[in-house]
């Protein structure tokens, strides 16, 4: 019968107890004594490593009585899974199919934009270059600014004197401008429909059919998209005499709302737009007093603060002078 005593020490029931102690006693402090894990799990600890290697034959020896007579440790759940845990918060490294998987994505994503309708992956033309070479409405854009030249004539007196034929006409001219503006509120559009002469056009009605609200409305509205943010058309604006015919509409129009509202937006963007578009203003004679003679009750939106901001700089403007 063995007994099993704290310090690993084994001792029978033919040896006394005191010669137990004796022995046990003389078992030096620098003896390494495996723990059971390290031989379950090939676990070598730092005291083993730093210890001097013993006999060969005594390690055989206290090999097999380590192997008879050790007690079958199993370790505890916590500790695999702190230790699982511990390594995999340090690192996450994704698997290869995973990978692999995001990669496959990426790639149907990419071949996907590249066979939108109308791209070409053969041209060499990209994504990146897409919002500008593949617009479908050139065409349709061109077409509606030669049909506005077949409608607006070019001598005010050659417009028909009858009502009938001339309300139809300028119902379609005010469709075809709204029509316009929906497109030129797109930076490419914009500079396609000044290529195309729109705003020549715009001017033209302005001028042809000066008492017809409607489509005075309307022609100001897209000259108002068409000079935003654009140097190029506030500069063709202001040669062919578009900023005169916007003073003038509000001079005839000085109780309309919607004129003098799209009015000033429509300044305000040419002034914001080119330094020029401003300067012209201020040495044009009556345009401040026009301006001012617009009664900020009837201005809708943010027209009446835009107003303002108006007669501030043209005021600066004529003292500096």
């Amino acid at each position: 019968m063995k007994l099993i005593v704290s310090n690993g020490a084994i001792a029978t029931a033919s040896k006394p107890f005191g010669q137990l102690r004796r022995e046990k006693e003389s078992v030096s402090e620098d003896q390494d004594i495996p723990h059971p894990l390290e031989e379950k799990f090939g676990v070598t600890s730092s005291s083993s490593l730093s210890s001097k290697p013993s006999n060969p034959l005594e390690q055989q020896g206290s090999n097999e009585t380590k192997r008879d007579n050790s007690p079958l440790v199993t370790p505890s759940p916590s500790l695999i899974l702190s230790e699982e845990s511990r390594d995999s918060s340090s690192c996450t490294i994704p698997l290869r199919g995973q990978l692999k998987r995001h990669r496959s994505s990426e790639t149907l994503l990419v071949n996907a934009i590249a066979k939108r309708p109308g791209s070409s992956s053969e041209s060499g033309e990209t994504n990146a270059t897409f919002q500008y070479v593949q617009r479908s409405g050139r065409d349709f854009v061109k077409k509606v600014v030669e049909r506005l030249r077949d409608l607006i004539p070019e001598n005010p007196n050659d417009a028909e004197q009858d009502k009938s034929q001339q309300e139809k006409r300028t119902n379609e001219i005010n469709e075809k401008f709204v029509a316009l503006y929906g497109y030129a509120t797109d930076e490419y559009y914009r500079i396609i429909l000044g290529r195309y002469g729109a705003i020549q056009v715009a001017v033209d009605a302005l001028t042809v059919f000066s008492d017809i609200e409607l489509v005075q409305a309307s022609g100001i509205l897209l000259l108002t998209s068409l000079c935003r943010r654009h140097s190029g058309n506030t500069m063709k604006i202001i040669e062919i005499g578009g900023i005169r015919s916007i003073i003038e509409a509000v001079k005839r129009n000085s109780e309309s709302k919607t004129i003098c509202s799209m009015a000033i937006n429509c300044l305000f963007e040419l002034t914001n737009s080119f330094d020029l578009a401003t300067l012209f203003l201020s040495k044009m004679h009556d345009a401040q007093d026009v301006i001012e003679s617009i009664d900020p009750n009837i201005l809708t939106c943010d027209s009446p603060q835009k107003r303002l901001k108006l007669l501030s700089i043209l005021s600066a403007l004529k003292v500096k002078v």
